[in-house]
């Protein structure tokens, strides 16, 4: 049945029909291909206009062309067509679509990037631009090399920086070793005046100490000046009445002493007088009385007869008598001259005395007087004193108060000059370390250095099974599109079955396979075809060919038996089927982005669609990758076709009941 389909198709057109139906993978497999093969290898053929506005600068002595250098980094990258030209031919190229992005490097790109080591730095600016009427995947494209830019761009950036830092290395580092320097006096200074904080600390703490002693000493002088102010009120009222009371007594004094003075000069000459006269008046007595008693004993011895005299017995013995009260009078008139004379030193003294108090009352009375004066002026002074030692009581408090904040901000800064010393140390030999550090280099070694660290890493990208151009990654998706869409091109040539054969005593199974022979044959030998024209024609070299050559072969296969059951089941509206699930397949089954990147329903249904397993089985079998996968893959694809096979059957089985469409002759 199957030889008998061929044989039908005789004649120019049916064999121009088959060969339609063979190239119909090369149409889609192929061609596309070669027009996509490797679109970004050519990205050097893209014109692009670079307009280098910028102005160099200097830091230093050292020019900085940074426009120069972005402009020398892109050429030498050759990206693009990059194409030097002017703001106006730029503009005017890119609108009428003669550039396809314009790069413009404004005046103040060198000045702005090297601001950074001034007091106004600035970002450096590029300015690129594209228009999209000139085509939005070649915009696309362009935008997609900005990364590209940005690392050159980048690179110049930190070139220009770096030349800069060096050019200023030496000034930094004699800077750094002045400031090393300072670090160290600064760590001198700061111990001494640690030490002296130290002891400005303890001063202030017994200078607290000793203004809280000032201000209890001062709250008790205040007391005693209120009281020593009362009291010596008191004194100058006393001393006032003392005053009045010794003027009394000086004018007394004074009129005693004149009474005195006239009692002594009335009473001295008697008294002196007296004090001579008694003594000689004694002495004349007392010899009187001595010569008196012995004339007598001369009278008798001279006159015996009268010594029995009666009468001379009593003279004798008034006179012994006499004698006695003469010896009597005598002592008197001695007693009483002693006493003239002390009388006389008494009223003498008495005299002086009483002209002695009257000077001394006059004294005192002068004394008393201004003693009342000054013990007004010392109440007042007290007054005063009070007065002072009311404010030296709040001065001391306050002082105490200011003392003893002192204390503490003593002990602060005592605390804060030992961490400053600390940090002062550690800047000292950070500084100095990093004085160490900063190299001495020439000219040559800054120009080298500042390359290098513009770009200190060198970034590799190791990629396994790589596809190496664009169009072998994109050589599975279109070889699955490839052979399905020949599974709806080929039945508009050749008939999924005929009424004879649904006629014929041939089994079910015989009559579905022999129906689709002619068409899984045909899909086979085309798909070979389109792998050939690839492999050949564009380079294609599979990693694995004979897996390839298998995996074209079985989703040949699988594809044309899912095509061939719907257009025996579904007749015309097969073609439908088939496109709808095409376009579902093309956004679902991760042939340009992964299913990560989809929406949730296409990530999901991927999974249910055959091209997601022939995309995968022909990415291994171009590019490599583990060949348990590929297997796996095309194990799918032999239960997709059995099972295509088997629901074929069911519909041949089905369709043994003829229908009049089933009779039509077919083409021929």
């Amino acid at each position: 049945m199957a030889r008998y389909e061929l044989k039908r198709l005789r004649g120019p057109l049916p064999r121009l029909a088959i060969v339609f139906i063979l190239l119909i993978p090369l149409l889609y497999g192929c061609i596309y291909l070669s027009g996509n093969w490797d679109p970004y290898g050519r990205l050097n053929h893209v014109p692009v206009a670079v307009v280098n506005e910028d102005i160099p600068t200097t830091v230093g002595d050292r020019r900085v062309a940074a426009g120069e250098d972005f402009v020398t980094s892109l050429h030498r990258a050759g990206t693009f067509d990059f194409r030097d030209t002017d703001a106006r031919d730029a503009e005017e190229g890119l609108s009428r679509g003669r550039y396809y992005l314009v790069i413009t490097v404004p005046e103040s790109f060198s000045a702005d990037l090297v601001s950074g080591q001034g007091a106004d730095p600035r970002r450096a600016a590029i300015m690129l631009r594209r228009n999209d009427a000139n085509g939005f995947v070649i915009g696309t494209i362009t935008n997609s090399a900005q990364n590209s830019i940005a690392r050159a761009i980048d690179e110049t950036a930190v070139r220009s920086y770096f030349e800069a830092v060096f050019a200023n290395l030496a000034t930094i580092r004699e800077g750094m070793a002045s400031a090393s320097d300072g670090a160290a006096q600064l760590e001198a200074g700061l111990t001494q005046a640690r030490e002296g904080s130290s002891r400005l600390r303890d001063g202030a703490s017994q200078a607290a100490t000793g203004a809280d002693e000032l201000a209890t000493g001062a709250s008790r002088l205040a007391t005693g000046a209120r009281t020593a102010e009362g009291s010596a009120d008191d004194l100058a009222a006393g001393l006032e009445r003392l005053d009045d009371g010794a003027g009394r007594l000086a004018s007394g004094s004074a009129q005693v002493a004149a009474g005195t003075q006239q009692l002594a000069d009335a009473v001295d000459p008697v008294l002196a007088l007296a004090a001579v006269k008694l003594p000689d008046a004694q002495a004349r007595l007392t010899e009187a009385d001595a010569a008196l008693l012995p004339e007598l004993d001369a009278l008798a011895a001279a006159h015996p007869e009268l010594a029995d005299d009666p009468a001379f017995q009593r003279l004798r013995g008034r006179v012994g008598d006499f004698s006695e009260a003469v010896a009597d009078v005598g002592q008197r008139i001695g007693d009483l001259g002693a006493k003239a004379r002390t009388a006389q030193d008494k009223v003498d003294a008495l005299n002086d005395g009483a002209q002695q108090v009257a000077a001394g009352a006059a004294d005192l009375h002068r004394g008393s007087t201004a003693a009342a004066g000054g013990a007004r002026k010392l109440a007042q002074g007290l007054g005063d004193l009070r007065t002072g030692v009311d404010q030296l009581t709040g001065g001391a408090s306050t002082l105490a108060t200011g003392l003893h904040a002192l204390a503490e901000g003593a002990a602060s800064l005592d605390d804060g000059l030992g961490r400053l010393a600390s940090g002062a140390h550690e800047l000292s030999a950070g500084l100095a370390d990093g004085v160490a550090r900063l190299p001495v280099l020439t000219a040559d070694e800054q120009a080298d250095a500042a390359q290098v660290l513009a770009a200190p890493v060198d970034v590799t990208m190791t990629v396994d099974n790589p596809a190496h151009v664009y169009g072998r990654g994109l050589a599975p998706l279109f070889f699955s599109i490839a052979l399905w869409v020949l599974g709806i091109s080929a039945f508009m040539v050749v008939r999924p079955t005929t009424g004879r054969v649904i006629a014929g005593r041939a089994s079910d199974l015989r009559t579905a396979f022999t129906a689709w022979l002619p068409i899984g044959g045909l899909s086979v030998v085309a798909g070979w075809l389109m792998l050939a024209a690839s492999w050949l024609g564009l380079g294609l070299d599979p990693v694995h060919p004979v897996w390839m050559v298998v995996a074209v072969a079985a989703v040949a296969l699988a594809f044309s038996a899912v095509a061939h059951l719907l257009r025996t089941a579904l007749g015309f509206v097969a073609t439908a089927a088939l496109l709808v699930v095409l376009i579902i397949q093309l956004t679902s089954t991760g042939g340009t982005y992964p299913p990560e990147l989809l929406p949730p329903f296409f990530a999901w249904i991927g999974h249910l669609m055959p091209m997601t397993y022939t995309i995968d089985a022909f990415r291994i079998a171009i590019s490599g990758g583990p060949l348990d996968r590929l297997v796996a893959d095309l194990a799918l694809m032999g239960v997709l076709f059995a099972s295509s096979l088997g629901l074929l059957v069911a519909v041949i089985h089905r369709r043994r009941r003829f229908r009049p469409s089933d009779l039509r002759p077919g083409l021929g």
